[in-house]
Order: C-alpha cells, then structure tokens, then sequence
C-alpha cells in the first residue's frame, strides 16, 4: 500500500494519479503497465501544481517497474532515462530518471542462493563439452541465475544465462576455454531450494503390464522397441530403473499430472541408511513429457530423487525429453549426451552434478510460476517537467515475479 506523503488542509478530494501529466508518456507505457494499474493505487491530496509535480515523480517509477518487467535486470546503480517529444513551442520534453539503489532489500526477496534456476550443490560440478559439431551453439541456455561450485567449458561451448536476473556464481571456479555468460562471479555456497522437501509415502506395489500405468511402487518401468507408454495421474516410486530405448517414449495421460520419485531399493527407507540408487535413462527416439502436479506439496516438480540418492540420470541420444517441471536430484549426476535429443526443462534443475556430452544438443532450462527470480526493486526516480531544470524526486519500492505477482508494493515523493 502507498504511504500518502503529504497532507494540506482544505484540500478536496482525492486523485487517482495514474494518468499521468505528460500523456505521451502514459501512452508509451500504458501496454507495458497495466499489470501494476490492476495491484497498484497511487492515491494523494494535491493541488494541481503539486499533482503535477508528483505525476512526474510517479511516471519515474512506472517508467523504472516497466524496465524490470520487461526484462532489465536488478543491479545496484542500475539507471535509466526516457525523454518526451517537447510540446510545440517547447525545446525540451518532460523527461523521467530511476537509479537502482538496492536489490532485495530486508527480507523481502529471496537471497541469490536460493533463486538460481541451474542449482549444482554436491560434488557441485559443471562440465559441458565442445559442440563444435552443433555449430558452436549455446550448450546450455538457462533462464534465470546459475549457481555451481565448480565449472569447466570447453572449446567451443558456451553457458548461457538470460533473463531478468542473468547470473553465473561459482563457489570456486569456473574456468576453460569457452564461454560463460554472463561471466562467472564468486559466491560463497549453494544452497539447496527445496530442502524442505519430504519424499511421498506410497503403499501399492506394481509390476508393468501394458502400455497403461496406474501410479505406485515400481521396481522397473522400460519403454524399449517401439513402446509408448501413458502414466495416468499419480505418484510414480521407482526403486530400481526408468528407462526408455530404441524407439520407446513415454508421456503423461491428457490433463494428466505425475511425480517420479526416485528412491533406493529398500524403499520406503531412505537412501542415506542403504540401499541401491534407482537410475533414470531417457534415451529413446520418441522421447518423454512429463507434467508435474499443479498443487499440493509436489505442485511444480516432476522428478524428485531421494535426496541422498547418488543415481545417474541419462538423457539425450534420442528423442526430445520436455519436462513441464523442476528436477530435484541434489546428490545425483545428469548427463546429457550427443545425438538427436535435447531437453528442456520448465523449471528448476537441482543437480549434485552435470555433464554435457561433446555433440550434445543444447538444452533450455527456464522457470516457471512466481517467484523463481523474485527480485524487489528499491529505486530513486525523478522526474523534470518540459522546459524545466528542476527535477521532482521520488522513491519506489516493487516487485517482479515475486509470489504475489509484480507490482509497486511502496512509493514516497521528495527525497
């Protein structure tokens, strides 16, 4: 809610300043903006001078929320500057100003450590191979921070982080002969984003029959020859191996939602006590989707490993695996090998490690939902009316892809 920042007597009423006073200005952003008119009220006495004054103030904040929802990134002295066409007879048009003072500030983001996209905790290795054979294209396209205690890239790779808070941050270094975009810059740890996250109890035991599974406790499930297998909705326990070959694939019922919850061969006790890894291979020409839950305690994550599981995950050589989900394997190593796959994964990969094969086919890695690069924006803006040179200041407080959306959450006139 907006703090109201000044009170005269005798004023009337109050003004909706959303409309701004230099209407060139609003009909620029007004496309850009309508997500903050819908969450924000912008609510003040004013005489009219003084509403003018403040509208100023006010379209340097929009101008600085549009910035970062249109993709500008979070940095501290971050400026920008937007001036209008003058009015006839004018030299000048109104122009408006933002300064990034702080990113996340207090508590009300979350720390780099636990925004990245690509999370590589323990061993926490990076290694992507030459693709020369691919065109030198990107190996890894990742949108959103990358966090990795160790990387390598070799001769012709690169590792490529877009988005609203493009970042590559390495415990120890990140070096070879290619390319990493943004460059690496050192952090202190990785943390682990869902370690809160407990591993479903299931009771039924099935064995594969058909090409239709129902959910529960599986041994084995392998898509080989020309199998296409259908999940129906569900929780599926692996304790021993998913796999797909030759001409196999597997994908979700329509409007179907699964999680696939890799555990060891003693399920339900935990790997961390014994027991074998269950591995995950996906190398078959038709490929695997998967839709995770859209609620509950697993809603947005479609493969879970226990998280003391060291099983290797395989993917590549054949068809395209789309997960519509995160990855949470934080103990296991995923390697993406050469071939006709590639992956791409709709949000977060939580690995131990990862590995791209030399003729790798680069991967997409984005988030999805709210709050996967939440970033609270604390701006100075300004704003100086045509034929002017006296600025009248602001200061704005908003969010971007945060839980509750994106939007102005606090805005001061004056200094």
């Amino acid at each position: 809610m907006l703090r109201q920042g000044r009170r005269r007597r005798g004023e009337q009423g109050q003004v909706l300043v959303i409309a701004l006073a230099f209407v060139g200005f609003f009909g620029l952003l007004a496309v850009a903006l309508l997500d903050y008119a819908a969450t924000t009220t912008l609510q003040q006495r004013h005489t009219e001078q003084t509403a003018q004054h403040d509208a100023l103030a006010e379209g340097g904040g929009l101008f600085a929320a549009a910035d970062a929802h249109n993709g500008v990134p979070c940095s501290q002295n971050n400026t920008g500057t937007l001036s209008m066409q003058p009015l006839p007879g004018a030299t000048q048009g109104d122009k408006v100003t933002y300064t990034t003072k702080n990113c996340n500030p207090g508590n009300s983001g979350p720390p780099a450590s636990t925004s990245c996209v690509l999370c590589l905790i323990s061993p926490g290795t990076l290694t992507v191979g030459m693709n020369d054979d691919q065109g030198n294209k990107s190996a890894l396209t990742v949108v959103g921070a990358v966090d990795v205690k160790s990387g390598a890239v070799g001769k012709g790779s690169s590792l490529l982080s877009t988005g609203p808070n493009p970042a590559v941050g390495c415990v120890s270094t990140c070096n070879g002969s290619g390319s990493y975009s943004p460059l690496p810059s050192h952090i202190n740890s990785v943390s682990d984003p869902l370690a809160g996250l407990s591993p479903p109890t299931v009771s039924i035991h099935r064995t594969q029959s058909g090409t239709t599974l129902d959910p529960g406790i599986y041994s084995t499930i392998s898509a080989s020859g020309s199998t296409m297998l259908t999940l129906n909705t569900g929780i599926y326990v692996i304790s021993g191996s998913f796999s797909t070959s030759g001409n196999g694939g597997v994908r979700v019922v329509p409007n179907g939602e699964v999680l696939l919850y890799f555990a060891c061969s003693n399920y339900p006790t935990r790997c961390k006590t014994s027991g074998t890894p269950a591995t995950f291979s996906a190398t078959g020409n038709n490929g695997v989707t998967l839709t995770p839950m859209s609620s509950g305690v697993y809603a947005g994550v479609a493969i879970f490993f226990d998280p003391d599981s060291t099983g290797t995950i395989d993917w590549g050589k054949g068809g395209t695996l789309t997960v519509g989900g995160s990855v949470y394997a934080p103990s296991g190593v995923l390697t993406m090998h050469g071939g006709n796959g590639a992956a791409e994964v709709d949000g977060r990969l939580i690995l131990g490690s990862l590995n791209i094969d030399n003729s790798a086919q680069p991967g997409f890695i984005r988030p999805i939902g709210g709050g996967l690069y939440c970033t609270v924006h604390d701006d100075s803006v300004s704003g100086t009316p045509s034929g002017s040179t006296t600025s009248y200041p602001g200061h704005v407080v908003f969010e971007i892809a945060c839980g509750g959306g994106s939007g102005i959450i606090d805005f001061n006139y004056g200094n």
